[in-house]
């Protein structure tokens, strides 16, 4: 009952930020990005390893990296000694909006690049999406709403049925779209 009314609340969120926004869009390459705002599944341990390399190497490219990472499950607090942080149901209300201080944090940066990897559709994380400050948002395609500026539809998007692991699928879909961030050329700048 509250998924589908968290959903239809978000839905008209979402058509009234999109009417009276001034957010100017614009492609931003991987080479002039310098700020990105990661964000994933989390696993069940929390111990994100295969995220880790993938902050890793954009930071041995340069780039100053913010990763958060969702469980949809109720949990503790983040881990201080982390630089992954990483939110839980408890963190949003019954209709999946964040809470103020989610909000305050997330409104207290300013990115280049917003990448959301996950491979489920998640409310909770839409409206992190939808109040990131990112010049550019792209993501995995999960719904009809226009969250980014730059999707990409991977089908069978769910991990297959034959083993695939979750996590592969997230470094794949991470993947992908640096690929594209890499080799597209505009001139938005």
């Amino acid at each position: 009952m509250f998924e589908k009314l968290a959903k239809k609340i978000f839905n008209k969120k979402v058509r009234t930020f999109l009417r009276s926004s001034q957010r100017q869009t614009m492609f931003v390459s991987y080479s002039r990005a310098t700020s990105f705002f990661l964000l994933f599944e989390s696993d069940t341990a929390e111990q994100n390893a295969g995220i880790r390399q993938l902050i890793e190497q954009l930071r041995t490219d340069g780039k100053k990296v913010t990763a958060w990472g969702y469980l949809p499950a109720k949990g503790t607090g983040a881990d201080p000694e982390s630089d992954i942080k990483v939110l839980h149901k408890n963190d949003f209300d019954l209709l999946q909006r964040p809470g103020a201080d989610v909000l305050h944090q997330l409104k207290k940066e300013r990115f280049d690049v917003l990448i959301d990897i996950t491979s489920h559709h998640y409310i909770a994380v839409d409206y992190l999406i939808l109040n990131a400050e990112a010049t550019l948002r792209t993501g995995i395609k999960k719904s009809d709403q226009p969250l980014y500026d730059f999707a990409l539809e991977i089908p069978d998007l769910l991990p297959d049925e034959k083993g695939g692991k979750e996590e592969d699928q997230t470094i794949n879909n991470y993947n992908q779209l640096i690929f594209y961030l890499k080799n597209i050329q505009s001139k938005d700048y």
